[in-house]
């Protein structure tokens, strides 16, 4: 929580999560490793928002039509092996 005293407005930056301020005496140092965070930061966001949305199109879309497919593919089968097209399989015999 960023505390600040009665009357005065809390500074909102616009940092990255995890960027360091600069401190006296080490200021080089953090110029170079912020934009090595900020773009971190940036890498890590779009990558989750891309898997979290091909997760979504493929549950939703994908998934339902690998199983009409797979029906498809299991009625043809069936008919193949009642007709005796397949060697080894037939109408099933009691």
């Amino acid at each position: 929580t960023n505390m600040s005293a009665p009357g005065q407005r809390a500074s909102v930056g616009g940092h990255a999560p995890g960027q360091r301020t600069k401190p006296k005496g080490k200021k080089n140092m953090y110029k170079g490793m912020n934009p090595v965070l900020k773009m971190f930061y940036i890498l890590k966001n779009f990558t989750g928002k891309i898997l979290w949305f091909g997760s979504c199109i493929a549950f939703l879309y994908f998934v339902p039509v690998n199983l009409l497919l797979f029906k498809d593919q299991e009625m043809v089968l069936n008919k193949m092996a009642m007709q005796g097209s397949i060697p080894g399989m037939g109408p099933p015999s009691m």
